[in-house]
């Protein structure tokens, strides 16, 4: 027999208001689904660790406060980002250090979801590695001298992938994080990354998208190889070739985070990579697959603005999900003659999908309260009976009743202390199932003329009006990935580059998304800014996209329960006594390390490139075409081109390595051992100079002739600006010494 009971156990006398208000919906969810489970399963012999584990917050400090007055108020500060830090402490105390002064507000619980050869030539990679002419000098691109990074899971750190030539490891830095908790964070350096393994035999997704971003092998293996993306030209099985499936950026170096994938670990791993890079003096990109696709989608989340934050310092760039196919939004602005939205939410049948779980995240556009009622809704008669209901701030629990064969969790609503826009959250602890089909999921929300409410599903389900007069269908338009959306970062999004791939076991071709080349993949997710501006960003190939799969993965016992074993590989190289395995993946989590590999490129040409620069090359070189005017919603700037952005920069923007104009003039900056050598125009007798940020004249020459070579070997590392006055123009140029 379903039981059901609704209580309320988050209480004005229990807690003061001021700290509930602070703690974000997702971070309420969190604790009382806790609370709720406990309640259900504690067993008598259960410890008092079992009933009050350590957690870790991400707070955002209240105006004129700091990390060190937390840590005077007597909390663990693991991690301090500037407007926010990661703050350990037991569960039943977060209400308490909520209502600090120095709190503006918290979340916790947050964890996020999972989101090369014709790729790279569609995306104009082969072309910056070959060779781009201006100028009549060809360069080229290959990511030296570039941090690549990522946070990821499912990492085999000594895939040949990431060994260079000589055997080294190309893994400078490696930070693992096995649990929930940052203060079990391991860290390995090129000479130890060989002791390490993978993180988990369960997935092999970092180990791919870091092959994409910058995977370097290409020496021999078998393969089975399409010669064209749709298969006009056959399939070949391929016996010790050149293995063609290495990244874009193969010479770049590597900074890895991978593990488990909660807010705190995240932040912790992209700010490991960002201070190793700053510590040798190189730019860094930062690859982010993941995500989730609720939250408020205007960048004020306390993980996406501490995001935010950190893409000051550093390219970051995020995928844009994976739910473009999915009715996971409704939009509705409420009038005097409608002001409320019904829907109904259903499972993802496509997936194979009978239950629902996740969580349903409703915001208003101002702060007025809305009402939120989820009901069972029978579908014979039209007979609703509500599971739970609110229409005033605060939070209660629900376990399944009538019409419902499971479920269980809890509802949360108020004002966010972060936007200011009202909130409601229903978060599952157990998945929704109906009694029979007989029934239907049914949401209500309730609000006031003038009111905008937006409604996103996070979770293998639709929104559905089920044909019934009066009930929101739903849409994909604001499917986007909530986390990429901010103004330091790049939100990218997926189109096809392959149909057809091989495998190693048969002569066979398969198929995985079966998109059309060159067509905006139908997966790739997409929404809008606040301001309104069209997001993702840019599209790359994200679509049956082949690289490094994780060695643990394909031989154990999840590769063999996605039928993603050694004879479903499409390459195989030996890696000392053991096999290293090339096969497919389809997402926009493939499309981000094309984008990032590819930004990888643009820093080796300037490493002084900032997130507002790599917009505005994107805008200025990126290519549209039928497919991309077909579905105009779908990205800001278009398909990514690597090689048109490379001339970009290095006609207009000019750094090492490369050839500019400059008032009818090529300045030619060459890196060579110990310095530069210069070639200006038809200038002979110029001089040359060096000057530090703080303006002092670090080095100095004057050409013997048309060529000036100037010493940087008693500089340290930084970015210089290179000043050169001839006796008919002159020019100045950031360099960056490394």
């Amino acid at each position: 027999m379903n039981r059901f009971f609704i209580t309320t156990l988050i209480a004005a006398s229990a807690v003061p208001a001021f700290a509930q208000n602070k703690i974000s919906a997702e971070g309420i969810t969190f604790i009382e689904n806790y609370r709720l489970e406990k309640n259900l399963t504690l067993s008598p012999n259960s410890t008092a660790a079992d009933e009050n584990p350590l957690v870790e917050v991400l707070a955002m400090y209240a105006p004129g406060y700091s990390a060190a007055d937390l840590t005077a108020a007597g909390y663990d500060v693991v991690a301090d980002y500037g407007i926010s830090a990661t703050v350990c402490l037991p569960l039943d105390e977060i209400e308490t250090f909520a209502s600090l002064d120095a709190v503006g507000s918290l979340t916790l619980g947050g964890r996020k979801n999972l989101k090369m050869d014709f790729a790279r030539s569609k995306s104009g990679v082969d072309e910056a590695q070959s060779g781009i002419s201006v100028g009549g000098a060809a360069h080229k691109f290959s990511g030296k001298g570039v941090i690549t990074g990522i946070m990821d899971v499912g990492l085999e750190a000594n895939h040949v992938n990431f060994i260079d030539e000589t055997g080294r490891s190309r893994i400078e830095r490696l930070w693992v994080y096995p649990t929930a908790l940052t203060s079990g964070k391991k860290t390995y350096e090129a000479s130890t990354v060989g002791s390490f393994e993978c993180d988990t035999e369960s997935e092999s997704h970092a180990t791919h998208v870091a092959g994409i971003m910058a995977g370097s092998y290409k020496g021999n293996g078998n393969l089975a190889y399409t010669t064209a993306p749709d298969l006009s030209g056959g399939l070949i099985q391929k016996k010790n070739q050149p293995i063609p499936y290495y990244g874009v950026a193969p010479d770049a170096t590597l900074a890895l985070s991978v593990g488990q994938l909660y807010d705190n670990n995240i932040l912790d791993g992209v700010q490991n990579i960002i201070n190793y890079a700053q510590s040798v003096g190189q730019p860094a990109v930062i690859n982010l697959s993941l995500g989730v696709n609720d939250g408020p989608h205007d960048g004020t989340d306390q993980f996406t603005a501490t995001l935010n934050v950190l893409g000051e310092d550093a390219i970051i760039c995020v995928s844009s999900g994976n739910e473009g196919e999915f009715n996971m939004s409704v939009t509705s602005d409420l009038t005097d003659s409608k002001k409320e939205i019904k829907t109904f939410l259903v499972p993802a049948t496509e997936y194979n999908q009978t239950t629902l779980n996740g969580a349903i995240d409703i915001w208003a556009d101002d702060n007025r309260p809305f009402s939120v009622t989820m009901s069972t809704y029978r579908i014979s008669d039209g007979a609703e009976s509500t599971i739970v209901t609110r229409s005033t701030s605060g939070t209660t629990t629900f376990t399944a009743k009538s019409g419902l064969k499971t479920g269980r969790g809890t509802l949360t609503t108020g004002v966010n202390a972060r936007n200011n826009r009202y909130n409601g959250r229903i978060g599952l602890s157990q998945a929704i199932e109906m009694v029979s089909s007989s029934y239907l999921l049914m949401i209500k929300v309730s609000g006031y003329a003038g009111q905008k409410i937006n409604m996103y599903f996070s979770g293998y389900g639709h929104f559905s009006s089920n044909n019934i007069e009066g009930f929101e269908k739903g849409t994909p338009d604001e499917s986007i990935n909530s986390n990429s959306i901010g103004d330091n970062l790049i939100s990218v999004g997926s189109y096809n580059t392959r149909k057809y791939f091989g495998v190693l076991g048969s002569n066979n071709a398969y198929s995985l998304a079966g998109g059309t080349p060159e067509a905006v993949s139908e997966f790739s997710s997409y929404g809008t800014s606040p301001d309104g501006e069209i997001l993702p960003h840019i599209l790359a190939p994200g679509s049956t996209i082949i690289s490094s799969f994780n060695r643990y993965y394909v031989t154990g016992l999840y590769g063999a329960m996605y039928h993603e074993t050694p004879e479903y590989m499409t390459g195989e190289a030996a890696n000392g006594s053991e096999t290293d395995y090339w096969g497919v993946m389809d997402g926009t989590s493939m499309a981000a390390p094309c984008v990032s590999g590819i930004v990888a490129l643009w820093l080796e040409a300037d490493p002084t490139l900032t997130v507002k620069d790599i917009k505005n090359i994107m805008a200025e070189t990126s290519k549209t075409d039928s497919w991309t005017a077909a579905r105009p919603k779908t990205s800001r700037y278009g398909k990514i081109d690597a090689a048109a952005g490379l001339k970009y920069i290095l006609q207009q923007n000019a750094s090492i390595g490369s050839v500019s104009n400059d008032a009818d003039r090529l300045m030619l900056v060459e890196a060579v051992a110990g310095g530069y050598e210069v070639t200006f125009g038809n200038e002979t007798g110029f001089s040359l100079s060096l000057v530090d940020l703080q303006g002092r004249t670090v080095a100095s020459t004057v050409a013997d002739g048309a060529t000036a070579r100037i010493s940087t070997e008693n500089l340290q590392p930084g970015i210089y600006l290179m000043s050169l006055q001839g006796s008919k123009a002159k020019a100045t140029r950031k360099i960056a010494i490394r």
